[in-house]
């Protein structure tokens, strides 16, 4: 692994969403390092670099864009930043938190921008196996500062963790956008994107079952979120992941799809149609019967490049 030289003109030829991202780079490399004394460190005010490398993630993953190129100088630099900060807790929480979310839209589709060389394509790759080593070394040694974190904090911080740590991309990515709460899942038979869920709310729950915590087989995703949640001691996180990799019912035609597919479904443009062969689609309800939990209203069937487009406006400031 190599750091791009900031004199370097590969920063103008790789811009993320608002141009060169090299003056940002710069203000985080001013990080100073940490004070000795506990009273010294309480008193620090770190808030111009936490508004910097907001500011950086931002435009590294702007409204489901994400701009390879730049990330791939950016990254790199990320152990630098790390280390400076050594011991650090609410910075080590800062920096995993930001860029664990912001590499989550790292997905076929999204990138924007030149496309990287092989060389610093390899860097990059390099770059986040080495940040997710040392995002598994953040959660064993802090699992106990960790829990007494803020749920909110703690619902950041797990999803970030699991971007960083998991294999599936676009699992990572249907998490962070759904962000714990809404659930918008594409029927695996008829096609049908289901809009009208949320995690929050019981009554448009009952749809979805939970999947099972034990036997063989389980889902890799829901393992390696589960011991996320299990290390955070967090009981109502653990109950949402079982949920997000458990099934649901299909309102329109009452077929069963495994949740964290019909997800990223959802959210892939590659998938416009159903993702089940058409003999297993299952037959339509006799008339005058009703799906086993129908919606209030039924829903407007979205286009796949519609419902981006209503991701995208939901997230403009």
């Amino acid at each position: 692994m190599y750091l791009t030289d900031l004199q370097s003109d590969l920063w103008d030829r790789y811009p993320a969403a608002r141009g060169s991202v090299r003056e940002k780079v710069e203000m985080l490399l001013s990080l100073p390092a940490p004070p000795a004394g506990r009273k010294q460190r309480a008193a620090e005010d770190l808030s111009p670099w936490r508004e910097a490398l907001e500011d950086l993630c931002g435009e590294l993953s702007e409204q489901m864009n994400f701009y390879l190129g730049a990330a791939c100088l950016v990254l790199p630099y990320a152990e630098t930043l790390l280390d400076r900060r050594n011991g650090d807790f609410a910075w080590e929480l800062e920096m995993f938190s930001r860029l664990g979310c912001c590499l989550a839209a790292d997905v076929p589709g999204n990138r924007k921008g030149p496309e990287p060389g092989a060389e610093l394509a390899e860097n990059y790759r390099e770059s986040r196996d080495r940040l997710a080593k040392r995002g598994g070394d953040f959660l064993k040694k802090r699992s106990l500062a960790l829990r007494q974190l803020d749920p909110p904090e703690r619902r950041k911080i797990c999803l970030a963790l699991f971007a960083l740590l998991g294999n599936n991309p676009w699992e990572a990515f249907a998490l962070v956008m759904n962000n714990w709460e809404a659930c918008c899942v594409q029927c695996g038979h008829c096609g049908f994107l289901d809009e009208d869920l949320t995690l929050a709310e019981g009554r448009r729950q009952k749809r979805l079952l939970p999947v099972s915590r034990r036997g063989k087989d389980l889902p890799e995703g829901w393992l390696l979120l589960r011991r996320l949640t299990q290390v955070l001691r967090d009981r109502e996180l653990e109950h949402l992941a079982a949920y997000l990799y458990g099934t649901c019912t299909c309102p329109r035609c009452g077929g069963v799809t495994q949740t964290m597919q019909g997800l990223t479904a959802a959210l892939d443009p590659e998938q416009d149609g159903p993702l089940l062969p058409p003999e297993e689609t299952p037959p339509s309800l006799p008339e005058g019967e009703p799906a086993a939990a129908p919606t209030l209203k039924k829903p407007e069937i979205l286009g796949k490049s519609d419902f981006r487009a209503l991701w995208k406006k939901t997230r403009e400031p």
